[in-house]
């Protein structure tokens, strides 16, 4: 049973079981945040993570505490006449 005082560490197990997979094997965000949840050891409740919040399950490798991701995206504007769209 999950309980808003059990911690991360705690969700993340009972979701690996629900769902079959091995724990190191997926991650878990905030619906609507691109934010993995990390911090095994604070409950849900600490977490905001309150009954009805949506969690997010990705397949994939999680990242250690204090590790995460950057993603860099390089524009290239050009100057177009005023009437052009694309």
């Amino acid at each position: 049973m999950i309980s808003k005082n059990s911690t991360l560490a705690d969700f993340k197990l009972k979701v690996a079981e629900l769902l079959n997979l091995p724990n190191d094997q997926f991650l878990l965000k905030r619906n609507g945040v691109n934010r993995e949840l990390k911090d095994s050891k604070r409950t849900l409740l600490q977490l905001g993570l309150n009954s009805g919040a949506l969690i997010k399950v990705e397949l994939g490798t999680p990242h250690n505490e204090g590790v995460f991701d950057l993603k860099v995206l390089v524009a290239n504007l050009v100057s177009e006449p005023d009437n052009v769209l694309f």
